[in-house]
């Protein structure tokens, strides 16, 4: 579901999502993910999208968590290479406006 890179000359954290963000995968990931940002020194997170398939709502809260998580502790969080599908609905429900979206 998720793997993670710390790049520490950047102090940004890569989180590689692929496959379906949904309810049923977002328990691990989140205590996955919580574990590694607390282990690391970041100052920015990157979510590289580009082989995400499919999000429900809840993938989209944990994405819209993220960043408010990110805003109170003064990082920065960039959604790199939405696949097409992924890029729509962001758009669809305006959150390319609501994030930094970086497109392929």
């Amino acid at each position: 579901m998720g793997v993670f890179i710390f790049n520490e000359a950047e102090r940004t954290v890569v989180i590689q999502l692929e496959g379906e963000v949904v309810l049923e995968t977002l328990h691990d990931l989140r205590r996955d993910l919580d574990a590694f940002l607390g282990a690391n020194e970041h100052k920015n997170i990157d979510i590289d999208m580009s082989r995400v398939v499919f999000m429900d709502s809840s993938g989209i809260g944990f994405l819209i968590g993220l960043q408010k998580n990110a805003v109170q502790h003064g990082k920065k969080l960039r959604l790199l290479s939405p696949a097409p599908a992924i890029f729509k609905l962001l758009s669809m429900l305006k959150l390319n406006e609501y994030f930094d979206v970086v497109a392929a």
